[in-house]
């Protein structure tokens, strides 16, 4: 039994030893492995946070854009449509404008020819005549 023992201390005990070492190095590994998951873990979820709430952040941000987009896009329309507005009322004057110089070239050569015929009948008479005449003179000077 002596021999056994000697024996088993000898060779057996040191290689029981190393086996031990082994499985604790190889217990501690994965104790090492696991607690650098866990952080990663850990990390992940951190960052996954932090990107969720920058994605927040962007969502909010393109929703003011879009705001802001949709009030400059009515200025616009709101703008636009008083120069249409200016535009059309400028254009409106014209054909005002337009329309009674042509009533002016049609009128005014019959109006011309009805005062040319009614002064005529008008100032046949010589005392009609000088009588305007001075009319007119009189209220040039005193106007002048």
């Amino acid at each position: 039994m002596g021999l056994f023992v000697y024996l088993f201390k000898r060779y057996m005990l040191d290689m029981i030893r190393e086996k031990i070492a082994a499985e604790k190095q190889t217990e501690k590994d994965r104790s090492d492995k696991v607690r650098l998951l866990k952080r990663r873990e850990q990390e992940l979820v951190q960052s996954s946070t932090e990107q969720e709430c920058y994605i927040q952040y962007l969502i909010e941000k393109a929703q003011q854009w879009q705001q802001v987009f949709v009030l400059e896009q009515e200025k616009r329309k709101a703008a636009e449509r008083v120069i249409y507005n200016a535009a059309m009322a400028c254009k409106r004057q014209q054909t005002k404008a337009m329309e009674k110089m042509l009533i002016g070239k049609q009128v005014m050569p019959q109006a011309i020819d009805d005062a040319h015929n009614q002064l005529e009948q008008m100032f046949t008479e010589q005392e009609r005549g000088r009588e305007y005449i001075e009319q007119v003179l009189a209220y040039m000077e005193k106007n002048l």
